[in-house]
C-alpha cells in the first residue's frame, strides 16, 4: 500500500553557516526528512557516523554510492509543522556539500581489518573517521603517520578541530 507523504512548506533561513568535514555513507534505508533544496544541487539521504541521518545537497556530478568523506557548509532552514494544519515551526540542519571523496570502504572496516596501507593511501579523506576512532590505539598510530605532528598528540579530536578549518580554507584557495 502506498502511503501519501505530505509536503512540508519550508523557507530558507539566513541562520548560521558553519564549515564541516565528515565521513559517512549514502543511506540505504531512508527515513522521512523535510527537504528544502540548494540551487544547482541534488539531495541525497546521508547516514552520519553514529547512526543519525540527514539530507546532503550535493553537486549534480556527485557519484558516490556508499562510504564518502564530505566537506562544505551546514545549511539551516525553518520547516513547518509535522502535522497537517500545524503552526509549529522547527529548524532543520542539512549539509551543503562542496567537495567529496568516495571511500572504497568505511574507515571503521579498514581499521578493523588492520589495512593500514589503505588508510594511508586514503590520506586526508581518512582523517575524519580516524579522529572519530582515535580512542583506539591502531587509529592513533595511523593518524600519527598521516599528519606527523611535531609533538605527540593525546587528544586527537581537539587537535583536529583546531586544524581542519585552516586546511579547508587552503583547499578553497587552490
Amino acid at each position: 500500500m502506498l502511503e501519501l507523504v505530505a509536503v512540508v512548506a519550508m523557507t530558507a533561513s539566513s541562520g548560521s553557516a558553519d564549515d564541516f568535514v565528515l565521513d559517512g555513507s549514502i543511506a540505504t534505508v531512508i527515513a522521512q526528512h523535510p527537504i528544502a533544496g540548494v540551487e544547482g544541487k541534488k539531495f541525497v539521504y546521508f547516514d552520519l557516523a553514529g547512526g543519525s541521518q540527514t539530507i546532503a545537497y550535493v553537486p549534480k556530478s556527485f557519484d558516490c554510492k556508499g562510504a564518502v568523506m564530505v566537506e562544505g557548509r551546514y545549511y539551516d532552514f525553518e520547516a513547518g509543522g509535522k502535522r497537517q494544519k500545524s503552526e509549529e515551526k522547527f529548524k532543520v540542519r542539512h549539509l551543503d556539500v562542496e567537495k567529496w571523496q568516495c571511500l572504497p570502504a568505511s574507515v571503521d572496516e579498514l581499521l578493523e581489518k588492520g589495512d593500514e596501507a589503505k588508510l594511508l593511501e586514503l590520506g586526508r579523506a581518512a582523517l575524519p573517521g580516524l579522529v572519530r576512532l582515535s580512542s583506539k590505539p591502531a587509529a592513533a598510530a595511523v593518524l600519527e603517520k598521516l599528519v606527523k605532528p611535531k609533538t605527540k598528540v593525546t587528544d586527537w579530536p581537539k587537535w583536529w578541530r583546531a586544524r581542519w578549518k585552516k586546511s579547508l580554507e587552503e583547499l578553497r584557495g587552490e
